[in-house]
């Protein structure tokens, strides 16, 4: 029978869903804590973008990712770290929120927005303002690099 056309028989909804993020200038990864791991279906997942990745269509982009956990120090850090390994085979571009701003210093993570709490737990202020100069930094940099690879 072969396969039908755009469509992948492992997803329902087919090839289309993954393919915008090859046109994306910035991908937002999001990923909660899982004993410092990522979850076997983000894994999963990422599996699935191989042909984007032959293709060259997730490399050259801005990255930048954000989590949750149920407590403080529950591996936040490294949990977002493992998912920045990925980025580097796509060959993408890391922009992380860094200490760049005073906020980030009581939101404690360089390496992305976290919020600790569970679904009862509302985002706080801080989670906010630390999401907002992690967000402002990626659209100064996306913008600044595709202006410059489109001159």
């Amino acid at each position: 029978m072969g396969r039908a056309r755009g469509r992948d028989r492992r997803h329902p909804r087919g090839d289309r869903r993954r393919h915008g993020l090859g046109r994306r200038g910035d991908l937002w990864l999001a990923h909660p804590v899982r004993q410092r791991h990522l979850a076997a279906q983000v894994k999963q997942f990422i599996d699935t973008l191989g042909g984007l990745w032959q293709q060259g269509k997730l490399a050259d982009k801005v990255y930048s990712g954000f989590t949750s956990s149920a407590t403080t120090h529950g591996g936040q850090e490294s949990t977002l770290l493992a998912l920045y390994t990925t980025i580097h085979h796509f060959g993408g571009i890391l922009v992380a929120p860094g200490y760049t701003d005073p906020s980030k210093f009581v939101d404690g993570n360089p390496y992305g927005t976290s919020h600790v709490g569970g679904p009862e737990t509302p985002i706080d202020d801080n989670a906010r303002t630390a999401a907002r100069v992690q967000a402002e930094r990626v659209v100064r940099f996306t913008r600044a690099i595709k202006q410059g690879l489109a001159a």
